[in-house]
């Protein structure tokens, strides 16, 4: 009578199945951590893509209504008058006028913060139809004082403002960049350049 065997896996079939689920799950794992990549890259794109415009169509079309005579700018900021009124007044779009001419009624600013966030503040004055130029006495620290709702955050991730003389006369030229993290060692940034014509 033969004795009889237990059947089972010897030590190598279970060495060999360990390997095989290893390289398997392994696999998995990167076409896991790739595709959360790939996910979080198009959600930072998209994030970027929407802040650079959200900031360019606001400063933009406030700039084109503004007087070639009154834009200063700088690194980081530019203010300029606008005929508009204060923005918590009822039907602030409306432009006024007296004897036929525009009257100007506030000053705006845009400026680019240390932590990439773009504000936009305004500062009224008593209507004029004559633009206040050259007396500007203004400076940003007046404007980073105004108190919301006059001042408010329009975009972030901002890592770039720039305004430039454009080159035909009443033209300038607006750069602004705009820059997500992806990780640690990725990042993606758009950059859009508008020309603005003056309407006044």
């Amino acid at each position: 009578m033969t004795p009889s065997r237990k059947s089972g896996f010897t030590l190598i079939e279970i060495l060999v199945a360990c390997s095989l689920l290893s390289f398997l799950l392994g696999g998995v794992f990167l076409l896991v951590q790739a595709g959360l990549r790939f996910l979080r890259q198009g959600e930072v794109q998209q994030t970027v893509h929407q802040q650079a415009q959200v900031a360019s169509r606001r400063l933009t079309d406030e700039l084109s209504n503004s007087d070639s005579g009154n834009i200063y700018f700088a690194a980081d900021e530019v203010m300029f008058l606008s005929p508009e009124q204060l923005r918590n007044s009822p039907n602030y779009r409306l432009y006024t006028f007296s004897t036929g001419l525009l009257e100007w009624h506030k000053w705006v600013c845009y400026y680019r913060t240390a932590n990439r966030e773009l504000h936009r503040a305004e500062i009224g004055i008593s209507p004029v139809t004559v633009p206040p130029n050259p007396a500007f006495t203004l400076t940003r620290p007046d404007f980073e004082a105004v108190a919301a709702p006059l001042n408010s955050v329009v975009a972030r991730n901002i890592s770039r403002l720039e305004i430039t003389s454009g080159a035909v006369p009443q033209t300038f030229q607006v750069t602004i960049s705009a820059r997500g993290e992806v990780n640690s060692d990725q990042f993606t940034e758009l950059t859009l350049t508008s020309t603005v014509k003056l309407n006044n």
